[in-house]
């Protein structure tokens, strides 16, 4: 990349301007220093562990414990101006949500098989961010978020077959208190975890909220969902996820801001159904920037970015392209238990 072309680059970077249809080629990938991690994610000096003292930056992508646990990249690219925002495993397929950047198209779901070839494209009846989804597989439902704090349930089989479907339950107010950094109600992430359906917000400042419900299947095929915890989570989340060692129980959140800055995966205890956003155990490992929803499967952490959609390649530093997936029982070694 030339020198005037970085240099533009970097100025769209910092201002933001996605929107400017320019390309200028590459990718620009740099160290965070501290003080940006600390900054954006309220995350204390000590706590991210692999630093480079010498020169107070960030290790390279490559030799961060991110990577060095990730086994396996899957490409995944969506068509035109689509976004992609959530990912969850219904057996042998990846299912990835996405969005209209135009806000025109009919948000979509992506099936996947497990080398990121596209096997079908199922048209959801909304247009709306779909920031998180989740298969239910007590119920046989995918969950995915919809506009203004609702949430809508799909029979798992019509989006594996159809090309158009319609939510079996739809426009569920589950989210009609958690506001978002546009001072709106707004389910922007969810996730399904033992009869569990989690909810919450995305704020840029200060910290966020996840709500959990208790979900109830009748005879009649009616469900209801009752409130039965909420949380105080950190700013900057666009997924949550869940992972049990059989010894521990783990909540996993994905932070992200921007275009240009690095993403963070956070990894707490979650014992007794409880975890503090400040728990000072809590381990921090440095991402891709603009990493969306992440998904624990078994050992493997799937997580999923919107850098390469168009048109944020044109000023991200990574334009990843791929689905990772990651050791999940390497990251969680370093909780101090």
């Amino acid at each position: 990349m030339s020198k005037w072309k970085n240099k533009l680059k970097k100025a769209l970077c910092i201002a933001g301007l996605t929107s400017i249809l320019i390309n200028l080629g590459g990718s620009n990938k740099k160290d965070m220093t501290r003080d940006n991690i600390h900054d954006y994610y309220n995350v204390g000096y000590d706590a991210v562990n692999y630093l480079n003292s010498s020169n107070n930056q960030l290790l390279d992508f490559a030799d961060n414990g991110f990577y060095n646990y990730t086994n396996t990249s899957i490409p995944f690219e969506a068509d035109n101006s689509m976004i992609p925002q959530g990912i969850t495993l219904y057996n042998d397929y990846i299912l990835v949500s996405t969005y209209d950047y135009w806000n025109k198209e009919k948000s979509r779901i992506y099936v996947l098989d497990m080398n990121g070839n596209v096997v079908h494209v199922c048209k959801l009846e909304i247009i709306a961010h779909v920031g998180g989804i989740a298969y239910d597989p007590d119920h046989e439902l995918l969950w995915v978020s919809n506009a203004e704090g609702r949430v809508n349930a799909y029979r798992i089989n019509n989006i594996l077959n159809c090309e158009k479907v319609y939510a079996t339950y739809r426009e569920l107010n589950l989210g009609f208190d958690l506001i978002n950094y546009k001072d709106e109600p707004a389910v922007s992430y969810l996730a399904y975890n033992d009869n569990h359906l989690y909810v919450g917000n995305y704020t840029k400042s200060e910290d966020g909220t996840m709500k959990e419900y208790n979900i109830t299947m009748n005879e009649d095929e009616t469900i209801h969902l009752s409130l039965n915890n909420s949380y105080t989570v950190p700013s900057k989340v666009q997924g949550v996820t869940f992972y049990n060692s059989g010894e521990n129980n783990y909540i996993i959140f994905s932070r992200s801001y921007g275009t240009c800055t690095t993403s963070l995966l956070q990894i707490y205890l979650f014992k007794g159904n409880e975890f503090r956003s400040n728990d000072a155990n809590a381990i921090n490992y440095e991402t891709p920037s603009m990493m969306e929803q992440v998904i624990v499967n078994g050992i493997d952490l799937y997580s999923l970015y919107e850098s390469n959609a168009f048109p944020y390649s044109l000023v991200t530093n990574s334009e990843d392209d791929s689905i990772y997936v990651t050791d999940i029982v390497s990251l969680t070694k370093k909780i101090n238990h």
